[in-house]
C-alpha cells in the first residue's frame, strides 16, 4: 500500500493484443461473474474475423473463445446478452455463412467454458441476423429482431425469432409479409410473466404503409398473441420505446401518429400483458405534438411516467410534457411541463428512484438563457415538483446526461456540456438528495471539452457510484478520459482510473457493477484503437488470495480509509506478503472506524503507523492452506510480523490481533516472530507460534483483555505496560512488566461461579451448566452486554443472581432446565437495563413430572427493557415463575419488549407483580400471561404510584402495546385477572388493555383503579371470548376521556354464556369521536353497561336500534353505547333530567345596565360604585372552566320598565341564545344571556 496514481484496477488482457482490434467493444457480466469481451477486428484466425472471449473475473484467465472464420466477419461487433441461467448471446451481422455473404449469426455460448453451444443465421445475402436487440426473457429463453432479413424471397421483410436459451434452438419466429416491413427494427421488452413485446415501425397494415404494429407474443412458444397497429400511413406504431410495467401490463409510445385527423400528435398506449389488448392511451392533440417520442419509465408503483419534448400547450410550440399516468387504468394523474417555447421538457432521461419519486431531465431553454437545461425531482404519486436544478450559462444543458438512482434514495446526473467556472464544456456531475432535490455535491471538469458525465453512470453494490468521462484531458494528454469512482452520500470522489494515451477515451465502452463491488471497464479506442478493459477496484474487501492470485497490486492508504472512515470494515488478503509502507489512518466524524484485517501467506511488515479511530485491526501472518493460500504462490523464507521500530499501532478503544501461524498444508511455512512496537489498544490478541518479543510499550484502555499465547516459545515483553485483563494461554518463558492492576477471568465451569468486586463487573460468555452465577459489584456496576451467561441443563437450571451498587446492563439471561428453570435475582441501586435479547427461567419438559420454572425477580430504582424477552414459562406440570419487578422510578418496555408468563401444558402459569412509580410500554411491547392447554393463566398486577403510559404498536403496525391475559386456542383453562391501580392512565396510538379467552376457560376480568385521569386515544380495553363466559370490566377513575377511536368492550363471539359487565365509576365521562362502550353475546346475555357518573357527554351519541349489527357501531364517527345480545344487557346512564324541559322565556327587550339594580347577580356594571364579593362552596360550575357558584340571599330585582305587556314564548318567536345556567333565591335554575 503506497501512495500512488492510476493504480486501483487490474487489467483483463487481450489474449492477442493488437493495435484496431477494438477490445472492449462489446462486454457482458454473466449470472456466473465470468466476463464476456468483444474483440471485432482480431486479426488472430483471418482479417477482421473477431473474437469473442470468456474470462474468469477472480483470476482473468481465459475460459473459452468464438473466433469469426471469414474475413471482416467482424465476430462480436453486434450485442452481447447475458441470460439468467450464466449462458449468453452475441450477434455478428456482418458475418458470411455458408459462403452466403453478410447473413449475420447470432450464437449462443456456454457461460462456463465459452465454448459454441448453437448458432442461429440468416440464409440470404445481408440478411444480418444479430444487427439489433437480443432480449433475455425471465424464462432463460432469448428473443432477436433482424430486419433486414428477406422471407420468401420478400425483401427487408425482418423477422423477429424466440430461441431456447439452453440449446440454441430456434422456437418460433414472427416475420413480416410485406417488402421492408423490416420486423424487429426496435425495441425488443421481456414482460414480467415472460411474455414479450416488440416494435415494427415501418410495417405495412391492411395495405396502409408504414402504419406500424406492437405485437405481444408468448415467450414460451413464440406464437403471436395479439399485435396493436396504426391505421394512418406513417403512424409507425412501435418506433419508440416499449416499457413493461410491475404489474404485467406494458407501454409504447407512437410519436407518428394521426390522431382525429392531426397528424403526428403521437399517442402512448397501455396494454394488458396478458391479453395485448390495448386498456387507454394518451394523445396529443395538436400538429407535431409527437407524444411517445421520448422516455417511458415504470414507477415502483405500477405508475408510469413519459416525456414528450415536442408537445404544445396553450399555443406555444415545442414547450414539452411529462406526464405521470396510472399503470392500471392508463389515465392520466398529472403533467409537468414548460413555459417558453423550445422548453422542450421530457427530452432528457427519466429515472425513478428508490424512494419512488422520479427525476427527468430538460437540456432545453430555462427562462431566457438558451440551453441552460434543468432536472426535475417529482412525486411519484402525485406527480407533483418537488424541486429542480438547473443550469446557469447557455448551453449548459443540465440533464442532458444520464441520470442514475442510488440505493439510498439519492440521485446523479450528468451534464456534459455546462461551463464550470468560465470553462466550456468542462461538465459536471450532480449528487442530489432523492427526497428534496437539493445540490449535495458536484465532481466537474477542469479543462475544456473535459465533457464529465458524458458517459454512464452506475451504482455499486455499497452504494456508491462510478462515471465515465471519456474526452477528459488527463495530465495534459487530450481525450485520455477518466472514470471516477464517487461516495453515494457525500458526492466526494474515492479514486479515479485515467487513460495514459491521447485519445483513449477511457470508459468510452460503458461500465458494469460487479457483484463483488468493482466495477468493469471498456475502452475500445484505447492504445490506438486496440483495446482495453480493466476492473476498477472499489472494494479492497474483494482482494482476496483467489482473486486475481499472481497479480502484484498496489493501493494508496485513501483507498482504505475513503471505507473506513464510513465505519465499514475492509479485508486485504495476499498469498505472499502485505507491507505498509505509508501511513494508514482512520477518521470517522460520525464513530468508530472501519475495521481493518490484513491477511497475508506469509510476512506482513508495517513499515508505517496504522491508525483506525476506535476500530479493530486484525494482522493474520503465515496462514495455511485451509484458509485459502494458494500454495504455488507463496515464496520461501520464515513468516514474521514486524514493526518497525519507532511505529504504532493505535486504535483507540478498538481491538488488536496479531497471529503468527504454521502455514499448515504449504510447502514453504517456516516461522519466525513477532516483533512488537508502540500499541494503544483496548484489547490486545497476540497468538504466535513462534516468539513474541516486545519493544515497545503496549498501552491496553479502558477494561481491556490482552491474551497472550506463544505455544513453546517465549513471551518477553521488556517495557512497562498497562494491562487491564490479562489471559496468557501459552509460553516457555514469560516475562510480563504492567505498571497497574492485572484482572484475570473469563472461564467454563461446572459448580458454583461466585464474583465479588468493590469495582466494576464486564463478563462475555459465562457457562456453568446446572450452577449458579452469582455477581456482586458492592460499589461499581455490572455490564454482561458482550455475551450470555448460561446455567442452561439438562437436569434443573442453576440460579443467576447479579447484584450492583450501580447499573446493571444486560445481554442475555438463560436459566432454563429441562426438568426445572433456576431463580433469576437482580438488584441495583441504579437501573437496570437489557436490549435485544432474553432473560428465560423456563422449564423445558412437557412431562407430567417436570420441575417448576424459576421465579424472575428484579428490583432497581429504574428498569429499562428494549427489544428484550423476558419469561418465566412452564412446557409441563410444573407451576410457571413468578415474575417480580419493584423500581422506585419508572419502568419501561421499548420496540417489541415482552414480559410473559406462559403454559403449554397442565401446570399454571405464573403470576406478574410490578410495582414502580412510573410504567411505560412503547412500540409493541405487552406485558402478558397465557394458557394454552390445561393450566390456568397468570395473573397481572400492576401499581404505579404515578402514571402509566401504554403507546403505539410494533413498526410494522401489526402488534400493539399493552396489557394482556389470554387463553388461546385450543386450551381449557381459565385467563388470568388484571388488576391495574395509578394515578393517571393513559392509552394511545392503537394500544390495548385485554382479557381473551379463545379457548373452553373463561375470559379473565380487568380492574383498572385510577384516582386522578384515564386518557385514551386511538385505544381500546377489552375482554372477549370465543366460546365461553366473557370478562368483567370495572373501571373507577377522578375524569375519564375517550379520544379518536377508543372503545371499552366486553364481548362473547358464540355459545350460550353471558358477556362480562362493565362498570364504569367516574366524576365525569367524555366520550369523542368514534370511541365506543359495548358489551355483546351473541348466544348468551349481554353485559351490563353501567355509568357511575354525574356528568357524560358522547359525540353525537344515539341508542342503535334493536338489532343492529355490532359491526356497524364501530368506525361510524359517533360514540355508541350499546349491549345487544340475544337477551339484551340493561344501559344505565347517567341521570341528566335537571337540565330538560327548562326552557325559560327570554324577553324582547334587552336589559338596560344603566338602570340595573346593583345587587342583582345577573349583570355586572362598569359603574365603579363598589365591589360585590361572594365567599363560601357552592356546587358544580354551570359551565366548564367557570368558577364554583355559592348560593346568597337577595333583594327584590326591579323590573325593567317596558311599554308593551309582556306574553309566553310561542313558537315561531325569536329564541335568544343563552351563555350560563344561574340559580335564582328560591333554587330554579334559569338559562339566560350573560350581559357583561
Amino acid at each position: 500500500m503506497e501512495n500512488c496514481h492510476n493504480l486501483f484496477r487490474i487489467a483483463i488482457v487481450d489474449p492477442n493484443p493488437a493495435p484496431g482490434n477494438r477490445f472492449g467493444l462489446g462486454t457482458a457480466v454473466l449470472a456466473n461473474n465470468n466476463i464476456v469481451v468483444s474483440s471485432p477486428f482480431d486479426d488472430f484466425r483471418v482479417t477482421d474475423g473477431g473474437a469473442v472471449y470468456l474470462f474468469d473475473s477472480n483470476t482473468g484467465a481465459v475460459l473459452g473463445s468464438i473466433y469469426g472464420d471469414n474475413p471482416g466477419d467482424r465476430f462480436g461487433s453486434g450485442e452481447i446478452t447475458a441470460l439468467s441461467n450464466s449462458n449468453y448471446v452475441f450477434g455478428n451481422p456482418d458475418a458470411d455463412i455458408g459462403g452466403v455473404g453478410n447473413a449475420g449469426t447470432v450464437i449462443l455460448a456456454d457461460g462456463t467454458t465459452g465454448a459454441e453451444i448453437s448458432r442461429i443465421s440468416g440464409t440470404n445475402p445481408n440478411d444480418n441476423f444479430g444487427n439489433r436487440e437480443i432480449t433475455a426473457l425471465s424464462n432463460g429463453n432469448y428473443v432477436f429482431g433482424n430486419p433486414e432479413a428477406d422471407i420468401g424471397g420478400v425483401g427487408n421483410t425482418g423477422t423477429v425469432i424466440l430461441a431456447n436459451g439452453t440449446t440454441g434452438a430456434e422456437i418460433s419466429r414472427i416475420s413480416g409479409t410485406n417488402p421492408n416491413d423490416r420486423f424487429g427494427d426496435r425495441a425488443i421488452t421481456g414482460l414480467i410473466n415472460g411474455n414479450y413485446v416488440f416494435g415494427n415501425p415501418r410495417a405495412e397494415i391492411d395495405g396502409v404503409e408504414t402504419a406500424g404494429t406492437v405485437i405481444l407474443a408468448n415467450g414460451t412458444t413464440g406464437a403471436e398473441i395479439s399485435r396493436i397497429s396504426g391505421t394512418n400511413p406513417n403512424d409507425r406504431f412501435g418506433d419508440r420505446a416499449i416499457t413493461a410495467l410491475s404489474n404485467g401490463n406494458y407501454v409504447f409510445g407512437n410519436f407518428r401518429a394521426e390522431i382525429d385527423g392531426v397528424e403526428n400528435a403521437g399517442t402512448v398506449i397501455l396494454a394488458n400483458g396478458t391479453t395485448g389488448a390495448e386498456i387507454s392511451r394518451i394523445s396529443g392533440t395538436e400538429q407535431t405534438d409527437f407524444f411517445g417520442s421520448n422516455d417511458i419509465t415504470a414507477l415502483s408503483n405500477g405508475n408510469y411516467v413519459f416525456g414528450n419534448q415536442e408537445a404544445e400547450i396553450g399555443g406555444v410550440g415545442d414547450v414539452g410534457t411529462v406526464i405521470l399516468a396510472n399503470g392500471t387504468t392508463g389515465e392520466e394523474i398529472s403533467r409537468i411541463y414548460g413555459t417558453n417555447k423550445n422548453n422542450s421538457f421530457g427530452s432528457g432521461k427519466i429515472t425513478v428512484l428508490s424512494n419512488g419519486n422520479y427525476v427527468f431531465g430538460n437540456p432545453a431553454d430555462i427562462g431566457t438563457v438558451g440551453d441552460a437545461g434543468t432536472v426535475i425531482l417529482a412525486d411519484g404519486v402525485t406527480g407533483a415538483e418537488i424541486s429542480r436544478i438547473s443550469g446557469t450559462n447557455p448551453n449548459d444543458s443540465f440533464g442532458s446526461g444520464e441520470i442514475t438512482a442510488l440505493s439510498n434514495g439519492n440521485y446523479v446526473f450528468g451534464n456534459f456540456r455546462a461551463d464550470i467556472q468560465g470553462v466550456g464544456d468542462a461538465g459536471t456531475v450532480i449528487l442530489a438528495d432523492g427526497t428534496t432535490g437539493t445540490e449535495i455535491n458536484r465532481i466537474s471538469g477542469t479543462n475544456p471539452d473535459d465533457r464529465f458525465g458524458n458517459g454512464d453512470i452506475r451504482i455499486l453494490s455499497d452504494g456508491n457510484y462510478v462515471f465515465a468521462n471519456p474526452n477528459a484531458d488527463i495530465g495534459g494528454v487530450v481525450d485520455a478520459g477518466t472514470v471516477i469512482l464517487a461516495n453515494g452520500t457525500t458526492g466526494e470522489e474515492i479514486s479515479r482510473i485515467s487513460g495514459t494515451n491521447r485519445n483513449d477515451n477511457f470508459g468510452s465502452g460503458g461500465i458494469i457493477a460487479l457483484s463483488n463491488g468493482n466495477y468493469l471497464v471498456a475502452s475500445p479506442a484505447a492504445n490506438n484503437n486496440a483495446g482495453r478493459v480493466d476492473i476498477g477496484i472499489a472494494n479492497p474487501s474483494s482482494l482476496s488470495r483467489s482473486y486475481f492470485p499472481n497479480r502484484n497490486i498496489t493501493l494508496t492508504p485513501a483507498t482504505i480509509t475513503k471505507i473506513t472512515n464510513t465505519g465499514t470494515p475492509v479485508t486485504l488478503q495476499a498469498n505472499n506478503d502485505i507491507t505498509v509502507n505509508q501511513a494508514i489512518i482512520t477518521n470517522n466524524p460520525t464513530g468508530s472506524g472501519g475495521a481493518l484485517s490484513l491477511e497475508a501467506g506469509r510476512s506482513i511488515l508495517l513499515n508505517a503507523d496504522i491508525t483506525t479511530d476506535n476500530g479493530n485491526l486484525s494482522l493474520l501472518a503465515n496462514q495455511p492452506l485451509a484458509a485459502g493460500v494458494i500454495n504455488s504462490e507463496r515464496d520461501p523464507g520464515a513468516a514474521e510480523i514486524t514493526m518497525k521500530p519507532g511505529t504504532t499501532i493505535n486504535t483507540g478503544f478498538g481491538d488488536v490481533t496479531l497471529q503468527l501461524d504454521t502455514d499448515a498444508g504449504l510447502t514453504y511455512n517456516s516461522v519466525g516472530t513477532i516483533a512488537l512496537e508502540n500499541i494503544n489498544a483496548e484489547t490486545l490478541t497476540v497468538d504466535s507460534a513462534g516468539a513474541i518479543l516486545g519493544n515497545g510499550i503496549l498501552t491496553i484502555n479502558g477494561t481491556g483483555i490482552t491474551t497472550l499465547n506463544a505455544g513453546n516459545s517465549d513471551i518477553i515483553l521488556n517495557q512497562n505496560n498497562d494491562f487491564r485483563t490479562l489471559s496468557i494461554n501459552g509460553g516457555q518463558t514469560v516475562i510480563i512488566n504492567d505498571r497497574n492492576d492485572i484482572n484475570l477471568n473469563n472461564s467454563l465451569v461446572f459448580g458454583n461461579f461466585n464474583v465479588n468486586a468493590r469495582g466494576d463487573i464486564t463478563s462475555q460468555d459465562i457457562v456453568n451448566p446446572s450452577g449458579s452465577i452469582t455477581l456482586t459489584s458492592t460499589n461499581g456496576s455490572i455490564d454482561t452486554t458482550q455475551g450470555t451467561l448460561r446455567t442452561f441443563s439438562f437436569g434443573v437450571g442453576g440460579a443467576i443472581a447479579l447484584s450492583a451498587q450501580g447499573n446493571i446492563t444486560l445481554g442475555n439471561l438463560d436459566a432454563r432446565g429441562v426438568n426445572g428453570g433456576g431463580n433469576i435475582t437482580l438488584t441495583s441501586q441504579g437501573r437496570i437495563a437489557a436490549a435485544n435479547g432474553f432473560i428465560r427461567s423456563s422449564t423445558m419438559s412437557p412431562s407430567s413430572d417436570s420441575g417448576q420454572a424459576g421465579d424472575i425477580t428484579i428490583q432497581a430504582e429504574s428498569v429499562s427493557l428494549t427489544n428484550t424477552i423476558l419469561s418465566a414459562s412452564t412446557f409441563g406440570s410444573g407451576k410457571g415463575g413468578t415474575i417480580t419487578i419493584n423500581a422506585g422510578e419508572f419502568v419501561e418496555l421499548l420496540n417489541d419488549s415482552l414480559v410473559l408468563t406462559t403454559t403449554t401444558e397442565n401446570g399454571d402459569a405464573g403470576d406478574i407483580e410490578i410495582t414502580t412509580s412510573q410504567l411505560n410500554i412503547f412500540n409493541g411491547s405487552q406485558i402478558g400471561t397465557a394458557t394454552v392447554n390445561q393450566g390456568a393463566g397468570g395473573n397481572i398486577t400492576i401499581n404505579a404510584s404515578d402514571t402509566i403510559r401504554i403507546a403505539g404498536t410494533s413498526a410494522d403496525g401489526q402488534v400493539p402495546s399493552g396489557l394482556f391475559t389470554a387463553a388461546l386456542p385450543g386450551s381449557t383453562g381459565i385467563a388470568g385477572d388484571l388488576a391495574i391501580a395509578s394515578q393517571t392512565l393513559s392509552l394511545e396510538n392503537g394500544s390495548q388493555i385485554s382479557a381473551r379467552s379463545k379457548g373452553e376457560g373463561n375470559a379473565g376480568q380487568i380492574t383498572l383503579t385510577i384516582t386522578d385521569r384515564l386518557i385514551a386515544t386511538d385505544s381500546s380495553i377489552l375482554t372477549a371470548t370465543d366460546q365461553s363466559a366473557g370478562g368483567a370490566i370495572n373501571i373507577t377513575a377522578a375524569d375519564i376521556r375517550l379520544w379518536g377511536d377508543s372503545d371499552i368492550t366486553t364481548s362473547v363471539s358464540r355459545g350460550g354464556d353471558n358477556g362480562g359487565n362493565i362498570m364504569i365509576t367516574a366524576d365525569s365521562i367524555l366520550a369523542f369521536a368514534d370511541s365506543d362502550i359495548l358489551a355483546f353475546a351473541r348466544d348468551g346475555r349481554g353485559g351490563d353497561i353501567t355509568l357511575n357518573t354525574p356528568i357524560f357527554f358522547g359525540f353525537g351519541y344515539t341508542p342503535a336500534a334493536k338489532g343492529t349489527d355490532p359491526a356497524t357501531l364501530d368506525h361510524n364517527q359517533r360514540v355508541d353505547i350499546n349491549a345487544d345480545a340475544a337477551i339484551d344487557g340493561i344501559i344505565t346512564l347517567p341521570n341528566l333530567t335537571f337540565i330538560e324541559n327548562s326552557l325559560t322565556n327570554l324577553p324582547d327587550n334587552f336589559i338596560d345596565t344603566d338602570n340595573i339594580i346593583a345587587n342583582s347577580c345577573m349583570v355586572r356594571t362598569n359603574q365603579p360604585n363598589g365591589r360585590f364579593t361572594i365567599t363560601g362552596a357552592g356546587n358544580l360550575p354551570p359551565r366548564p372552566g367557570d368558577f364554583t357558584m355559592s348560593p346568597y340571599p337577595t333583594g327584590t330585582v326591579r323590573m325593567i320598565p317596558t311599554e308593551s305587556t309582556t306574553r309566553p314564548w310561542q313558537k315561531g318567536d325569536p329564541i335568544v341564545e343563552s351563555t350560563g345556567v344561574y340559580r335564582l333565591p328560591d333554587g330554579r335554575l334559569v338559562m339566560s344571556q350573560d350581559c357583561s
